[in-house]
């Protein structure tokens, strides 16, 4: 006699308490991180394009182009997946824009930028004296949560906007943080020239030593049965260590002190000037860390903002001048009300055309499906965005199909006389491959968005693999849980010739 081939629709049957315990934990977990996944505006993606900036103080566009972005661009001509060098070029100041082609793999981008910076390295010491180079790859990032610190003055808001920095960095999905509108610090030294030339001191031997001053070298290490760095300099680099500084004369050695005047400033004119509200300002803005939580992330901040206005002094003020949480939870939202509306849609046209009761079974295949969906997008790093709730909604109508049509054949069944069993293992005998068929056919529909090798394909191609985990798990909703909740709620037609096994 041969075997009977194995049914996983009448295993399920023959098992009810496993399997109404797998229903109950998966709704459970499901539920559980479909709450606690990530929520952002739009998916990540890599960004294909890095800058360079060269600098020659004094040079003119065409001095710079000729001898700085030439050979520069020379030797970034052979690196992989180039698409295009972009120049503007302005008075002592240059920027090369590195583009790569589009369908450059996303796992080599970083190699490839180290690539570019090597070259750049090795560049850098055939440039011309005062010419210098910088690369930067690093301003993609979309500081959505800025905040603005505003006082009297911006050299009294510096050490507390750092102190901000360093409590923001420290919350989590904080991805970085970064301060606009500083003014750097500098000394400021007004040399007397009647001084300095009576002590015979040439302007560039003045400059020489104070340069010389700023330098700090090893002092070498002495042993006391553990290394001690030891400064032998004796210099520290403050307003008064520069008015000792000593130079040579012709009288004899004198100190700066002696012909000029040492004080403290900001440098004139600032590369930047922030002004909130009409008041000096700086700007602190934060980035989410990747897939983290925008929404989480924001009550976060709104937190950590009331504290630090606690704690304020006199006269300054913390505020929030933007916030992507509002967009993010406006957004996300958005596409939940479609998402459910939809779902209900679906859900009233089943008990219509259905009955109630298969109409049930058919509605409690949807939250079951989806509980297995937001697991596997747990796994896979995938949060709720736009492309992602769309895939979503694409495959609201598709993935009732499956458990419509096994619902239908358990129904054909036990009008046909067959026991429960019976109409259950009908699921799979006879439904489950076709219904396979159809549901791979349609996520290789989706497929070329999956596998695309561009910014486009990693922008949405969460439509195919999101689609795809919906449409396979609901097959497999459909096949294993369908047929034993058809047994617990389908009634037995009263026209039913009985038990009848085939």
């Amino acid at each position: 006699m041969m075997p009977k081939k194995f049914n996983p629709s009448r295993w399920a049957v023959e098992h009810p308490q496993l399997i109404g315990f797998l229903m109950v934990i998966s709704l459970i977990a499901g539920g559980w991180q479909f709450a606690n996944l990530g929520r952002a505006e739009d998916p990540n993606f890599t960004l294909k394009s890095m800058t360079i900036s060269a600098q020659w103080a004094g040079a003119s566009p065409d001095a710079l182009q000729a001898q700085i972005i030439d050979p520069l661009e020379q030797e970034l001509r052979g690196i992989e997946y180039l698409d295009t060098l972009s120049t503007y070029c302005n008075q002592s100041f240059c920027v090369t824009q590195v583009s790569l082609n589009d369908n450059a793999p996303k796992e080599q981008v970083s190699q490839i930028w180290q690539k570019v910076r090597n070259k750049v390295a090795d560049v850098s010491p055939s440039l011309p004296e005062g010419g210098a180079l910088s690369v930067n790859d690093d301003f993609a990032d979309v500081y959505g949560y800025t905040f603005a610190l505003t006082g009297p003055e911006v050299s009294s808001l510096s050490p507390i906007a750092k102190k901000i920095k360093i409590g923001f960095q420290r919350i989590p999905d904080v991805g970085k943080v970064q301060i606009i509108g500083e003014i750097p610090a500098t000394f400021n030294i007004d040399i007397d020239p009647v001084r300095l030339k009576s002590a015979g001191i040439g302007l560039a031997q003045f400059s020489e030593a104070i340069q010389q001053h700023s330098l700090i070298a090893s002092g070498g290490m002495q042993d006391f049965g553990i290394d001690v760095p030891v400064d032998v300099s004796g210099g520290v680099y403050n307003q008064e260590s520069i008015e000792q500084t000593t130079l040579p004369s012709k009288s004899g050695n004198l100190r700066v002190k002696d012909i000029a005047t040492v004080s403290r400033g900001y440098v004139d004119p600032p590369s930047s000037i922030v002004r909130y509200h009409g008041q000096s300002a700086l700007i602190i803005a934060v980035s989410m860390a990747k897939d983290g939580d925008g929404l989480a992330l924001g009550k976060k901040l709104n937190t950590e903002l009331d504290k630090i206005n606690s704690e304020l002094p006199a006269g300054l003020k913390f505020v929030q001048v933007e916030d992507q949480s509002k967009v993010i939870k406006e957004a996300v939202n958005t596409f939940l009300l479609k998402f459910f509306f939809a779902l209900l849609v679906v859900l009233i046209v089943a008990f219509g055309t259905l009955g109630f009761k298969s109409g049930m079974v058919v509605a409690f295949s949807v939250p079951l499906t989806l509980s297995f969906v937001a697991l596997y997008m747990k796994i896979s790093g995938i949060g709720l965005e736009r492309i992602s709730l769309g895939a979503l909604i694409l495959s609201l109508g598709l993935l009732v199909d499956d458990a419509i049509i096994s619902i239908e054949a358990m129904i054909v069944q036990l009008s046909n006389g067959a026991s429960r069993e019976d109409a259950a293992s009908y699921a799979w005998s006879h439904t489950a491959f076709p219904m396979l068929t159809g549901t791979l056919i349609t996520i290789i529909s989706f497929l070329p968005v999956g596998i695309a090798k561009s910014t486009t394909g990693e922008y949405a191609g969460e439509i195919f693999w999101v689609s795809a985990a919906a449409l396979l798990c609901s097959w497999v909703v459909a096949v294993l849980f369908i047929p034993l909740l058809g047994v617990w709620f389908l009634p037995q037609p009263k026209h039913a010739l009985g038990p009848v096994r085939a």
